[in-house]
């Protein structure tokens, strides 16, 4: 079963998230195992949100920009271990998510 909420304590809490990238937007799919947020623009993929999905007790990761009401994959991840999506996101976008 898909937990929201468990996805983003691994990501080091919904607080954190706003704090440090201003997160927000939070969207998901109890039906289809996603969610997604929007986090502030400075990205170094270009991206402005992710969406993060369970697969057989993997992730699979898709960061993606929407600007004028058009959706453009920046990046894409496959296989991801949940202790390994905070440091993903950071390496992606080069925003931190601590001091």
């Amino acid at each position: 079963m898909f937990d929201a909420q468990l996805v983003i304590q691994q990501m080091g809490g919904a607080g954190r998230l706003v704090r440090f990238v201003g997160a927000k937007n939070f969207v998901h799919s109890q039906k289809d195992n996603w969610i997604q947020f929007q986090f502030m623009s400075g990205a170094k993929n270009k991206a402005n949100r992710i969406r993060i999905t369970l697969k057989n007790d993997l992730y699979d990761i898709e960061f993606f920009a929407v600007r004028k009401g058009e959706r453009k994959i920046k990046q894409e991840f496959s296989g991801i271990y949940a202790d390994q999506l905070f440091e993903l996101f950071q390496d992606s976008t080069s925003l931190a998510l601590s001091f």
